[in-house]
């Protein structure tokens, strides 16, 4: 257990760092938003509280809530040394916990490494002062010019890096279900095969995975602001259960149609223009 968050710590250390989280001047581009675009910006008292209660105080609480299950399979081998009993220290279900935390690992930083080369490709295209509808439309990103990802996993899912992020912990939480399954089956004859199924610790999990619910929702609708044809993206991909298109190339027409026909540059008019209406 303690090798698999250490890879997960390692790998969301290395990806935040790039994306310049360590200096002084950067930090998440939803704060900012949320800060200056929202009923936020009429009080700083209660930014400030929100930062304070949220940020740093909840998220924080909600990292150890996630880690719980640490201390029920230690405490579930500790109990059983002590009775005397013989308790399985690996069982399917930990193999299953594993495997599954490996695999929504591979998935979130495959999702993030190509992310990451999206925006770096974007970013390197405006930086030389091409305009964003400008950009070229070819592979392994031909939908730079809208704004947004479409290709590999962001075919299936809008977020699949949520999904590896959220999934890890309740692959993780697998583990808790284990310990006390074979605790139990330590001390008795017959023991169900949902033993431990839903012990406390899977609150933690249960309030990630309501966080992403929120978190996602902030996403899209600042996506929606910066990017209007994303509304056509919504109409094809899911949110965060990754699924097959129901049509493969109907996303790509019907972006094509709607940029073709301007929707990207009126979206575009209309952002200048609420800025300009803000800042009278």
């Amino acid at each position: 257990m303690a090798a698999l968050v250490t890879a997960w710590g390692v790998r969301l250390t290395a990806n935040f760092a790039r994306k310049g989280g360590y200096n002084w001047h950067d930090q998440d581009y939803r704060w900012p938003y949320l800060r200056t675009q929202t009923f936020f910006s009429k009080s700083r008292i209660a930014w400030e509280l929100f930062s304070l209660a949220f940020i740093h105080i909840y998220q924080n609480l909600l990292l150890f809530l996630t880690t719980l299950p640490t201390h029920v399979a230690f405490a579930a081998l500790q109990a059983s040394a002590t009775s005397g009993a013989t308790a399985t220290t690996w069982t399917v279900y930990d193999t299953a916990a594993a495997a599954g935390f490996l695999a929504f690992l591979a998935l979130e930083s495959v999702a993030d490494e190509q992310q990451w080369a999206f925006q770096s490709a974007k970013h390197a295209h405006l930086s030389r002062g091409t305009p964003l509808r400008d950009l070229p439309v070819t592979k392994p990103h031909p939908s730079l010019r809208y704004g947004f990802h479409t290709a590999g996993l962001f075919r299936y899912s809008r977020h699949p890096n949520f999904v590896g992020e959220f999934c890890i912990w309740w692959a993780y939480f697998g583990f808790s279900v284990g310990a006390t399954a074979s605790a139990a089956s330590a001390a008795a004859a017959a023991v169900p095969w949902h033993a431990g199924l839903l012990n406390w610790t899977v609150v933690g999990t249960v309030l990630l995975t309501l966080l992403f619910q929120g978190s996602t929702a902030f996403t899209e609708y600042i996506s929606v602001r910066k990017y209007p044809l994303y509304k056509v993206y919504q109409r094809h991909v899911p949110a965060l259960i990754p699924w097959w298109p129901t049509r493969v190339d109907a996303l790509e027409r019907e972006l094509k149609q709607a940029f073709d026909a301007g929707g990207e540059e009126d979206g575009q008019k209309k952002k200048v223009a609420a800025t300009s209406k803000k800042s009278k």
